[in-house]
């Protein structure tokens, strides 16, 4: 007996929704109900590898479905394909398919690796997208050198670049005062900036960017509640074709008094970056209300270790402090230990803390244990430690 025919349509189509479009055209087949459900899904999921046969192209089969959709809302379009398999006509066609139907209701957009005409085609592009909710960027650094973000709607933004060895600095412009969630990956050129603070925002995520975070992006973050970093404050970098140059002090241009981060309350922070405890220092010194502090290592072949020995200690530990979590290796547990002691040591509220050395030995692990217990004892805090 077909009983899945005999649910109700909102829920058919939402089934058909996780399904590829290849996939969801084939469902017409079943019988005479299923002939246009696959019209109203609001899903679109187009694979070249997929979506082509004997009798007709990607490209030919894409325009085809498109034009077939009759759903009032497209909340996802996803076009995966080679480049050399198609041209810019067709990826045109495309995209002015989609505005032609529905492209104001899409809620989520991917850009996997697009070639754009110049700035301004970017721009073009996104405002035709008033209600977009999620924007996922995955690029190598071409003609647009300023990649404007401007959409007021937009909940969830990440952004992967991988221009490295590119001599051209390009720039990300966000203006997003919408923004849950945000991430950016890329190479330490690119520069990043947002125009006004993101006030909703939830989560952020900065790895391998040194030169983005200065005053007026960290500012723009100041609403955040969980926060990841991985960078480097140490390097001095000049950028080519420009007059810009970047210190140390710079790269990290916390302002010296007032609080910024006044909503953090759990932060991750790389231990494989040069400098990192000096990060470590400034975003303790302003974060008064965090209470989650994890840093993480990682370690692989050819790595020099960093040392910490001159490390300016933060002013105090935040009281609220409740979790601390230490994960690292065995190569490069000696320099961090004495920053783990201090928070152990500094922490008076702290309730748990969770350490994984990552190639010690059961000895080994036992010995950090008791010095690490030792230094818990010493201070004021009902602390739990747990040696992972």
């Amino acid at each position: 007996m077909d009983k899945i025919s005999h649910l109700p349509e909102a829920l058919l189509l939402q089934i058909l929704s996780f399904l590829p479009t290849k996939d969801v055209v084939a469902t017409s087949v079943l019988a005479k109900r299923w002939k246009h459900i696959w019209k109203m899904v609001p899903k679109l999921n187009f694979d070249y590898h997929l979506n082509q046969s004997q009798h007709e192209t990607f490209s030919e089969n894409v325009c085809r479905l498109l034009l077939s959709h009759k759903s009032s809302v497209l909340e996802s379009l996803s076009l995966r394909f080679i480049l050399d398999s198609c041209d810019g006509m067709d990826i045109g066609m495309w995209t002015g398919i989609a505005y032609a139907l529905c492209l104001k209701s899409l809620k989520k957009l991917h850009l996997c690796y697009v070639d754009y005409k110049d700035d301004e085609s970017v721009v073009n592009l996104l405002s035709g997208c008033p209600n977009l909710q999620e924007l996922v960027i995955h690029r190598n650094l071409q003609v647009v050198r300023v990649f404007t973000i401007a959409v007021p709607s937009l909940q969830r933004l990440e952004i992967y670049d991988w221009s490295y060895g590119r001599e051209m600095v390009g720039s990300y412009v966000v203006n997003t005062p919408s923004l849950k969630y945000l991430k950016i990956k890329g190479f330490p050129r690119l520069r990043f900036s947002m125009v006004e603070i993101a006030p909703e925002l939830v989560e952020a995520n900065v790895i391998d960017l040194s030169e983005v975070i200065d005053k007026k992006l960290m500012q723009s973050l100041a609403s955040v509640k969980r926060l990841s970093l991985s960078l480097s404050p140490s390097e001095m970098i000049t950028f080519p074709n420009t007059d810009l140059y970047l210190s140390p002090s710079e790269l990290i241009a916390f302002p010296s008094t007032g609080t910024i981060f006044h909503q953090l309350v759990h932060l991750e922070l790389s231990t494989d970056k040069a400098y990192w405890w000096n990060l470590l220092t400034r975003m303790i010194n302003t974060s008064p209300r965090l209470q989650v502090l994890k840093l993480i290592g990682e370690w692989y072949y050819g790595k020099v270790g960093v040392s910490c020995k001159e490390w300016n200690q933060p002013k105090n530990v935040p009281e609220c402090l409740e979790t601390f979590v230490w994960n690292t290796y065995k190569e490069q547990q000696e320099e961090e230990k004495e920053v783990a002691k201090y928070i152990l040591r500094n922490a008076n509220r702290l309730k748990k803390a969770s350490i994984s050395i990552k190639g010690f030995n059961s000895d080994e692990r036992l010995q950090l244990l008791k010095e690490l217990e030792n230094v818990v004892k010493a201070s004021n805090s009902p602390c739990e430690l747990l040696m992972c």
